[in-house]
């Protein structure tokens, strides 16, 4: 019996998902800027992990409640979306 070779596969560029990087400022009452961002494979998830910051903080610093917000932005824009706290 011969043996038949596995075909090879190849990816290319195009074919691998990079993840973005996004970043979670304070901004309002409390201002801080997020230097190094985390990666998200999309911009979905990105806001889902905002809106959880959100919630965490509200429960952890309720000072920040209605005078601070999240600020969700890419690399490549200024702002893609604003939690509020």
């Amino acid at each position: 019996m011969r043996r038949v070779p596995r075909p090879q596969v190849v990816a290319s560029k195009a074919d691998v998902v990079r993840p973005s990087r996004f970043f979670f400022d304070l901004a309002g009452g409390q201002k801080v800027t997020d230097e190094y961002g985390l990666p998200f494979k999309d911009q979905t998830t990105a806001l889902r992990v905002a809106r959880k910051m959100a919630r965490d903080l509200a429960q952890t610093r309720p000072e920040l409640r209605g005078n601070t917000w999240i600020v969700v932005r890419s690399a490549a824009t200024d702002e893609l979306w604003r939690v509020d706290i």
